[in-house]
């Protein structure tokens, strides 16, 4: 087809129609504009496709859009002379009629789905099975533009893509329709794309679309421009850094000239001694404090991935963990399903998350209570587990339990010490692990948070 608004519609239900209906050996839907032909009519040498049929017999009829434009015609084909009759002409016209129907109204689909592809906020991009695109708005030809490639060409990538960090290029096969066409991309893949100085912060997804039979059609390629909240978490992130740093130098010396204060005391100055020993505590939490902050800040460093025995990983946490429990009159209990238990992770990181878990689920578990510890995988997974009996959460805060800076309104209302940041590092170290973490709590009845890591991971730019 040649552009003529036939392009990219099947008609061979109608073209089966005629050949059963009249008899003939072939039928067809061109974009010639013919409507009834004869042996020997000077139009049909003009029409290569009909040409090649070896046509001795040929009657058509006009397909008409809703302009009432004539785009194309339906033939009868016969190799025999024939006289067509008036009620073959019609039953012609009529299938005619019907197949402009059809086109009118599949054009009006396709005019509706454009409507909506260019009205929204979101960049879109349609492609088909074949990995062909049917259908984009501007957004994401504008997107695709700053990234240095065409959205109907292959590789459907270019040099202007970064990951996360707006500083590690993005190779080809791992931008984000690369990945979609294969389906391997996760929802809300952050990238980075055009040169520096003009470009645009990203957020995608893909949903595979299929037909009403359940036969693949397509991938649907979304992708939002969070270009303003991303420099503005970057700027958030700097302060929080800068004044981090800032704050960490005065406290090495108070910390410092406590212990030097703690050493030339008399013993007997009970009173003295008691108040560094609080000075040195309040410090030494804040300390801690400066530390969760500056892991919020930094956070987006390239992972250290080696081969780790996750099993001893869990064991260490446990242990790390054990004394602080019993003193605050709580249990800590590990299953560990076998040992070793090997995987490809960044060790400090995925330790730090597991200690943020244990130390959460510790806090909001009431004396006497149990917090249990297990790890356990499959060939290609490593799962861990920190499951309490504690206050739990709502439906609603579960829902907001991984945003940084967040706290429940049962911390807050029992003074449970903390900035909020515990569980969003724990999602951001897992995510960066290709992996997965979960959520499943009921107020009064616990809560259990479960990451699942693979086996392998590949080295991959920071989130």
């Amino acid at each position: 087809m040649d552009g003529s608004g036939l392009q990219g519609h099947s008609f061979d239900h109608y073209t089966r129609l005629v050949q059963r209906m009249l008899g003939v050996p072939i039928s067809l839907v061109e974009a010639e504009r013919q409507v009834v032909d004869a042996p020997g009519e000077p139009r049909l040498a003009e029409n290569t496709t009909i040409g090649d049929l070896d046509v001795v017999s040929c009657a058509g009829w006009p397909l008409v859009d809703g302009a009432g434009r004539v785009i194309g015609s339906l033939y009868a084909i016969d190799h025999e002379p024939r006289n067509w009759t008036t009620g073959e002409l019609e039953i012609l016209e009529d299938l005619a009629q019907a197949c402009s129907a059809e086109l009118r109204q599949a054009r009006e689909s396709e005019h509706l789905m454009r409507a909506i592809f260019d009205s929204v906020d979101v960049a879109m991009a349609f492609y088909d099975s074949h990995e062909r695109l049917v259908m984009a708005n501007p957004l994401a030809e504008r997107a695709a533009q700053h990234a240095g490639f065409r959205l109907d060409e292959p590789p459907y990538a270019g040099e202007h893509v970064r990951r996360s960090d707006n500083r590690t290029p993005v190779p080809f096969e791992e931008q984000v329709i690369p990945r979609a066409l294969r389906q391997d991309l996760r929802d809300h893949e952050m990238e980075w794309v055009g040169p520096p100085g003009n470009d645009l912060g990203i957020v995608a997804s893909a949903q595979q679309v299929r037909h009403s039979d359940g036969s693949p059609w397509g991938t649907l390629i979304t992708a939002h421009d969070v270009t303003d909240v991303s420099r503005s978490l970057q700027v958030r992130e700097e302060f929080i850094a800068t004044v981090s740093h800032e704050l960490r130098t005065p406290l090495t010396a108070i910390l410092g000239y406590t212990e030097l204060l703690a050493e030339e005391l008399d013993p007997e100055q009970r009173f003295a001694g008691e108040a560094l020993a609080k000075i040195r505590r309040g410090a030494v939490r804040l300390q801690h404090r400066i530390g969760d902050l500056l892991d919020t800040a930094e956070r987006r460093q390239q992972l250290d991935l080696r081969s780790t025995d996750v099993a001893t990983l869990v064991l260490r946490v446990a242990d790390t963990f054990g004394e602080p429990a019993r003193t605050t009159e709580r249990t800590l209990g590990v299953e560990v399903e076998q040992q070793p238990l090997w995987a490809v992770i960044d060790a400090h990181r995925v330790e730090q998350a597991l200690e943020n878990l244990v130390s959460n689920a510790l806090k909001y578990t009431r004396p006497g209570g149990h917090v249990q510890l297990s790890v356990g995988g499959d060939e290609t997974s490593v799962r861990v587990e920190v499951a309490d009996d504690g206050v739990g959460m709502t439906t609603s805060e579960a829902a907001q339990a991984f945003d940084s800076f967040w706290r429940a309104d049962s911390a807050r209302r029992g003074s449970v010490q903390g900035i909020g940041i515990g569980l969003t590092l724990v999602r951001e170290i897992v995510s960066a692990h290709h992996g997965t973490v979960s959520i499943d709590t009921r107020p009064d009845h616990g809560t259990r948070v479960s990451a699942s890591l693979p086996r392998t991971t590949a080295p991959r730019g920071p989130e």
